[in-house]
């Protein structure tokens, strides 16, 4: 998602459209991809992941899927009514996304 954010891609006018909220959803993101980092360290020690450590890694990456899905969808839309409706989706998904990370939180 960073490098959405900052880099040079086709997807960068999108996301900029969305961008509070993908900035929102990042930081979300950052505070679950954090607590995997130090579940990666404890497993090493452990052996296994938990449950919820195994869930948390797969909704983080259904969720990045999710919006570079959405993102893709929004800027190749062949007309504008399509294409305003590819980006209220993409918003729909964003705030879905960010209450999903709020319950896991």
């Amino acid at each position: 998602m960073e490098l959405l954010l900052t880099s040079g891609s086709p997807m960068l006018s999108v996301a900029f459209y969305h961008r509070e909220e993908i900035i929102s959803l990042h930081k979300k993101v950052s505070y679950i991809e954090a607590f995997l980092k130090n579940s990666e360290k404890q497993i090493s020690s452990y052996g296994a992941m938990t449950d919820l450590e195994v869930r948390i890694k797969g909704f983080e990456n259904a969720a990045e899927d999710k919006i570079e899905f959405g993102l893709r969808e929004a800027m190749m839309a062949e007309d504008e009514t399509r294409r305003g409706k590819e980006h209220e989706e993409l918003c729909e998904s964003l705030q879905q996304l960010a209450k999903d990370i709020d319950r896991v939180q």
